[in-house]
């Protein structure tokens, strides 16, 4: 039912648009608890670090298709690998009690981003697609994504798909089926 409003409320709005420019600008901020075997030490660590990106961008949307590029600058922290620590339960047992943990401090890894993409969806019909480019200057690394839409219930304001990936560094081709919201422009 609130599907089905939202897809009215938003053909209204946006039926008598057939053209516009778009400069989308975005923010965003988190921070992230990573804990860590110091391996100096050898002891339990926890370190709270931010990450956050800036993007601004430039696009052009019709009633069919919409076109664009954006720039951004991204901080993020990435933990260490994952393995297990093994510690004697007391001095004078030989049983150990392990867990999972990362080793070594968070890493930080900057990118800028420039990143070209465009989406196309014939009028009346389920099948959609778009497709984006991304270059990270910084690190000399590209990445590829392209979700193919596939089936949607306007009704329910769900879809489902195939999203393909490919990036540089690993040279890499993925897929992954898909189900989420509704294709949108923006």
């Amino acid at each position: 039912m609130i599907a089905e409003i939202f897809s009215k409320s938003r053909q209204r709005i946006f039926a008598p648009l057939t053209k516009a420019k778009i400069i989308p600008i975005k923010f965003t901020i988190g921070r992230a608890n990573h804990e860590y075997l110091d391996l100096t030490s050898i002891e339990k660590q926890e370190d709270n670090k931010d990450s956050g990106s800036v993007s601004a961008g430039y696009g052009y949307l019709t009633d069919k298709w919409f076109s664009g590029v954006s720039l951004e600058y991204q901080k993020s922290f990435k933990s260490g690998d994952v393995m297990d620590y093994c510690t004697p339960i007391n001095d004078a047992s030989t049983a150990t009690q392990c867990e999972e943990i990362a080793f070594g401090k968070p890493t930080e890894k900057v990118r800028h981003n420039a990143s070209i993409e465009f989406r196309y969806r014939p009028l009346n019909e389920n099948f959609a697609v778009a497709v984006k480019f991304t270059k990270d200057f910084k690190n000399n690394e590209e990445f590829a994504e392209i979700p193919i839409y596939l089936l949607e219930s306007e009704k329910l304001g769900l879809n489902s798909g195939i999203r393909i990936t490919w990036d540089s560094k690993s040279n890499d081709i993925g897929g992954k089926l898909f189900f989420g919201t509704s294709f949108n422009f923006f």
